[in-house]
């Protein structure tokens, strides 16, 4: 498998509200990548599974295309519609990939991969997200 293949239009985030935070972009960041809070800078930058403290994803973006110092908004918790069609499987655990922004499955992950754990494929063009957000485990895969 690969990184989902994600359809900016049709991102369709969770309608409760206490799941959406905001932030400034430390870059351009599109709908549906993920993203991390850079502790540096304060602001989100794409989240990737190849170090510790960009692995730590926060959410996913679900603002249309954004450029750095803009406002991002992203769901950290719920279900939302990802707009990556029949590539979603109901089941299969979604992780932040090793591409900057990317959201893969977790057979995915390789040696040394932090894992960050975004949620479960709902089968329905979702992921369903942990209600307390995305769980970073500081652990790398084996």
């Amino acid at each position: 498998m690969a990184d989902l293949s994600i359809t900016t239009t049709q991102i369709i985030p969770t309608s409760d509200r206490t799941k959406i935070s905001h932030g400034k972009c430390g870059e351009a960041i599109t709908a549906g990548q993920s993203i991390y809070l850079k502790a540096s800078d304060g602001k989100y930058w794409k989240a990737d599974c190849d170090a510790a403290a960009s692995a730590q994803c926060r959410g996913i973006a679900i603002a249309s295309t954004l450029a750095a110092n803009q406002e991002v908004t992203l769901q950290t918790g719920g279900t939302i519609t990802i707009g990556a069609g029949a590539s979603i499987t109901a089941g299969v655990v979604y992780v932040v990939s090793g591409t900057a922004g990317g959201i893969a499955p977790e057979g995915d992950m390789t040696t040394d991969d932090y894992m960050c754990i975004l949620g479960v494929g709902n089968g329905s063009d979702g992921i369903v997200m942990p209600e307390n957000g995305p769980f970073y485990s500081g652990v790398q895969h084996a």
